[in-house]
């Protein structure tokens, strides 16, 4: 369903892919469907979840983190023309939402900001998280997967450790 899901957006577009064409174009049944998806914007993070769990996980820090957002980067990159419908026009606020929970999740655990500030951070985090790979695979700059990780990964950290509370 998510390979159907994936080929339907590439085509038509976010907003114009319904339940019914993902259940008729993956052939399956619509209660077969809603036991595993809630809806087609479920669909959407779900098939996002690997793409976008390494991203957050950059607050956690250390060389796995750094290493899983260059694969992230080079998957992106790979599947541009995706990413882009992705990444951009009414797709992009369901998953700058989606990436923003996952954040605030990892800030929780890692007592990262003020509880009451989470989840305006973790939404101003993903903002940048996204904003840079949309500029990024649109050419707005030339760069390398690797260079992309970098700087995704140290912004990530610097915002993070700015609202960290100062003794």
């Amino acid at each position: 369903m998510i390979a159907a899901f994936n080929d339907l957006v590439l085509r038509r577009g976010f907003v114009r892919v319904t339940v019914r064409d993902i259940i008729a174009q993956a052939d399956v049944g619509r209660s077969t469907f809603y036991e595993h998806f809630e809806n087609k914007a479920d669909v959407l993070e779900q098939s996002l979840a690997p793409i976008f769990s390494p991203l957050a996980d950059v607050l956690g820090g250390g060389r796995d983190a750094d290493a899983a957002v260059r694969r992230v980067a080079e998957h992106v990159w790979s599947s541009k023309k995706l990413a882009i419908s992705v990444l951009s026009g009414a797709t992009r606020p369901v998953v700058t939402r989606f990436l923003a929970r996952l954040l605030e999740a990892r800030m929780e655990r890692g007592g990262i900001a003020p509880e009451a500030q989470r989840p305006l951070v973790a939404a101003a985090l993903a903002a940048m998280q996204i904003g840079l790979l949309e500029a990024w695979v649109a050419g707005t700059a030339p760069a390398s997967a690797d260079a992309v990780a970098r700087l995704a990964a140290r912004m990530t950290r610097a915002a993070a450790a700015a609202v960290q509370p100062t003794e």
